[in-house]
């Protein structure tokens, strides 16, 4: 609605005047004008999130993602989980977006991200077997084959990279 834009919209302003508070009144006006249109909720959550109000930004992205899984959602989720240390949570939200996204490139995007956050907890193996499930049964197979190759290249990394002696002495 314009009324709701316009609090967004306001709340941009008055950030970028620090005035923080204000802000996040007008963010919270705006969220109840729009309590099911997740657009609108990953706008006042950014608000939110840009005033210091984590734990606000953080509700209100998980009510986005909760009405459609949109990936912005559940990108700024994970990233905000991660800060606060909720890598596994992070985790599993991404594996989510990749098991319903529709598209090659929420496909690739949320693979970097995945691949990243599970190879930092060490469990890529688990996402192994989360995209080489997908690789057969969604029409995106070339995003999820490309996915499933770096997934191996990071696993198997002696594979891909030969020790520079070994290198040379192939090549002579």
């Amino acid at each position: 609605s314009r009324a709701r834009e316009a609090h967004i919209q306001i709340a941009d302003v008055e950030l970028e005047r620090y005035e923080d508070q204000q802000a996040l009144n007008h963010a919270s006006s705006a969220a109840r004008l729009a309590p099911d249109d997740g657009r609108a909720l990953i706008r006042i959550a950014e608000v939110q999130e840009r005033a210091g109000e984590i734990d606000a930004a953080l509700a209100n992205y998980r009510r986005a993602f909760g009405r459609d899984a949109n990936p912005s959602a559940a990108f700024a989720l994970a990233r905000l989980l991660t800060r606060r240390g909720s890598t596994t949570e992070a985790a599993e939200i991404l594996r989510g977006v990749l098991r319903a996204a529709g598209d090659e490139e929420t496909i690739t995007e949320t693979g970097r991200r995945a691949i990243d956050l599970e190879e930092y907890l060490g469990t890529l193996d688990d996402l192994e077997r989360v995209v080489s499930g997908l690789l057969f049964s969604n029409p995106n197979g070339a995003a999820y084959r490309r996915l499933l190759a770096e997934i191996y290249r990071r696993l198997l990394p002696s594979l891909y990279r030969a020790p520079a002696a070994d290198t040379a002495a192939a090549e002579n």
